[in-house]
């Protein structure tokens, strides 16, 4: 009598469609899964065959692969839990049928998860650590390159920048400012300063300057610098400008006009000269 009593109350409850649920916007879908577990004595609703009692989980996808499985209870479902359409059961009704002798006894309260849907969770988030932890180290790369590409000149101290600006000046004196120029100017730099020092670095502070150079930017070179500082400034220029061995009228009086903005002695300079002859 009990099981024709739980029998008719179960018919009574509209079966569910297994259908995927998706959340908008975020590629996850949940979608239930009936895995067989037990047949029992109550009629299909089709009347063809008997239920089936079955374990229901939830397979969370992404983008159609499966990537997490949960377990949420049991159900009824025809064909051997093959069906699309299944009733999802309370634990009242469970228990109920139990008492009945119609579902099987001594279940957990969820169904287990297989060892195969277990590693399937692991594997994704091992998976999705791996994948973030590849795009902290693309963006942090990308903000490290940023860095370096732009703080080259930024880098650079008072002193090297004052000698890039003036070593390029003079040798724009009697021409267009060159490769060679630009790779020498870093070499001098680097040797004057100790400051490692590379073309590429020197490229926009060398390409202000100009090559005509009036009164007042030979004053705005000695700016910030001490009497050490200009000497050394002096004697870069000095050095770019004897690269080809031999000084120019041109260069010969931008050096001319330099001593005199730093107030450095013919003297002085005639010193600094004997020093700054180098390989060209």
């Amino acid at each position: 009598m009990l099981s024709r009593t739980l029998s008719a109350l179960l018919l009574l409850v509209p079966l569910t469609t297994g259908a995927s649920q998706a959340t908008a916007g975020t590629g996850l879908s949940d979608t239930p899964i009936l895995e067989f577990i037990a047949p029992t004595r109550l009629p299909a609703p089709n009347g063809n065959g008997t239920m089936a009692f079955c374990a229901l989980k939830t397979e969370t996808s992404l983008f159609g692969l499966p990537v997490w499985y949960s377990p949420k209870g049991y159900a009824l479902a025809a064909n051997r839990c093959t069906a699309t359409r299944f009733d999802a059961l309370s634990s009242d009704k469970v228990l109920a049928g139990q008492i009945a002798q119609v579902f099987p006894e001594n279940l957990p309260d969820v169904p287990p998860l297989t060892l195969v849907q277990k590693l399937t969770g692991y594997v994704s988030y091992a998976l999705a650590a791996v994948l973030l932890l590849l795009v902290l180290r693309s963006l942090f790369r990308l903000r490290s390159g940023a860095k370096t590409r732009g703080a080259g000149p930024r880098e650079l101290s008072l002193l090297a920048r004052r000698i890039i600006e003036v070593a390029a000046s003079t040798a724009m004196a009697d021409g267009a400012l060159t490769d060679e120029d630009l790779t020498r100017i870093a070499d001098v730099t680097a040797r004057v300063t100790g400051e490692p020092c590379d073309p590429a670095d020197i490229v926009d502070i060398a390409g202000k300057a100009r090559g005509t150079v009036k009164t007042k930017d030979f004053k705005s070179f000695a700016k910030g610098l001490d009497t050490q500082s200009k000497e050394q400034v002096l004697r870069a220029a000095m050095m770019v400008a004897m690269a080809d061995r031999s000084f120019r009228q041109t260069k010969i009086a931008f050096i001319a006009q330099l001593s005199k903005a730093f107030n450095i002695s013919p003297e002085r300079r005639t010193a600094l000269l004997h020093g700054s002859a180098v390989p060209a």
